[in-house]
């Protein structure tokens, strides 16, 4: 359930023959889920990347017009969870312009933190979300056996809204700073394979 501190960027780059437009993912690791840290860390990724008013879907996808798709947040895991920055770029966009575009934001909120009004908005989705997904038999199932396994605890599934309600604006800008730095970040780009060159004809 522990790895090893990541203490330098790791960053590689992918031609996908399936691929039809290029991707960056910009991930970091982070805590594990069900912790202080982690649901602060939830929130934030709902404010960058939760829907078409998030702050990153707007730069990107409406403001900049460089990106198709916008996703992100962080996922649940008795270990090491992970973070992660989703961008479908259109196609000819400077994938390094854009990575720029996504570390501005991140430092936005390192600087300015994120507003009240932002951070009821997620709640106010969260409430939402949950009550939809509780109406459904398998997604209750699901959802008791994951708290079971992964933290021993079923009942979270009463009590999760409430560690949200704890979390701050303080909170927000306090674990961007902490775990969205330079070094803790691992960067990939995937791009389209191109089409081999068919051979002249005889």
């Amino acid at each position: 359930m522990a790895e090893p501190a990541q203490t330098k960027e790791r960053r590689t780059a992918i031609e996908d023959s399936f691929a039809r437009l290029p991707r960056l993912d910009v991930v970091y690791k982070t805590v594990p889920g069900n912790t202080p840290d982690w649901y602060a860390l939830d929130m934030l990724g709902d404010i960058l990347f939760g829907g078409q008013s998030s702050r990153l879907y707007q730069k990107l996808v409406k403001e900049k017009a460089v990106a198709l798709q916008v996703a992100g947040g962080i996922d649940m895991r008795r270990g090491t969870a992970l973070f992660q920055a989703f961008v479908l770029m259109k196609p000819g966009q400077d994938a390094t312009a854009v990575e720029k575009l996504i570390y501005e934001e991140f430092e936005r909120v390192k600087t300015d933190g994120v507003t009240t009004a932002e951070l009821e908005k997620i709640r106010i989705q969260d409430r939402l979300q949950q009550a939809q997904s509780l109406t459904n038999t398998m997604s209750r199932a699901s959802t008791l056996g994951r708290y079971a396994v992964y933290f021993h605890d079923p009942n979270l599934i009463n009590t999760t809204l409430a560690n949200y309600n704890e979390v701050t604006p303080a909170d927000i800008r306090r674990v961007a700073r902490q775990y969205l730095g330079e070094t803790q970040r691992t960067v990939v780009l995937t791009t389209p394979k191109a089409e081999a060159q068919q051979a002249p004809a005889r």
